[in-house]
């Protein structure tokens, strides 16, 4: 159970003194298909007077959790330490265990939730300007070329799923542990696919929004439509296994339409 002796548990006592932490309350169970994830808050008390401060606290689950928590905190630092160098916003980590991590919490609400309020207002979204969802398709642009300065190898973040993106005086970045080596209509792609896929499914409006998507990152980022359409659809055929849902679900002929 997460609780404040749990957490405490797993915190060296010496930073716990040094930070001088008093209690750490967990407030809500975060969104998460493959760990814990909770929103948390350290109360501490350094002069005399107690202040709260809100992080989130990670717990890796996979059998790669060790090395999942470490590939997250490489890029998290690599990111943060030149973060007006490369221009992507990212939590900072306040403390490293074995197989997990205690981040700044970042107030905000996800690309998610602007897509569905957008949606739900039958509103249109002008690629024109600037916007949360112009800006998040940047972030994955400049993932793809910072990655190289810090690993050697142009890499992907592998999980572009629309809670991924925090809408805050700019957009920041979170969960890093499936980035990888990989080419950038990847990433475009799963983003596009996963845009399609929130309830309901492949609304008119969500086709609509995709179409103009697709023209917007092919036209901003030089990305070649064949490619991009190939990893959708691969995208999809991923969905099918991962969520058991019937094949005939994804059109692909439809699917072309919205790229071409």
């Amino acid at each position: 159970m997460v609780n404040d002796g749990f957490l405490k548990g797993l915190i060296d006592k010496k930073f716990i003194e040094k930070k001088h932490i008093k209690k750490i309350i967990p407030v809500e169970k975060l969104y998460s298909k493959k760990n814990k994830l909770y929103r948390v808050r350290f109360i501490t008390d350094s002069s005399g007077e107690e202040e709260s401060v809100y992080f989130v606290f990670k717990l890796y689950l996979n059998g790669e959790k060790g090395f999942k928590k470490d590939k997250e905190s490489l890029m998290l630092r690599a990111l943060g330490k030149h973060s007006s160098e490369y221009s992507i916003n990212v939590p900072g980590i306040f403390y490293e265990g074995k197989d997990f991590l205690i981040t700044e919490f970042i107030e905000g609400g996800t690309l998610l939730d602007y897509i569905l309020v957008k949606e739900s207002e039958n509103e249109d979204i002008n690629f024109g300007k600037l916007n949360p969802l112009v800006a998040s398709c940047k972030v994955i642009n400049d993932f793809y070329y910072i990655s190289k300065k810090i690993t050697g190898d142009f890499c992907i973040s592998g999980d572009v799923n629309l809670r991924n993106f925090i809408i805050n005086s700019g957009i920041y970045r979170i969960d890093f542990e499936d980035w990888h080596r990989g080419c950038i209509e990847e990433d475009f792609g799963k983003f596009m696919a996963f845009t399609l896929t929130y309830e309901p499914f492949f609304s008119d409006w969500k086709v609509r929004l995709v179409r103009e998507l697709g023209k917007y990152i092919c036209e901003s980022f030089s990305i070649n439509k064949d490619k991009l359409t190939a990893e959708i659809d691969k995208e999809f055929k991923s969905m099918v296994n991962r969520r058991s849902l019937s094949p005939d679900i994804f059109d692909r002929e439809k699917i072309k339409r919205i790229i071409n």
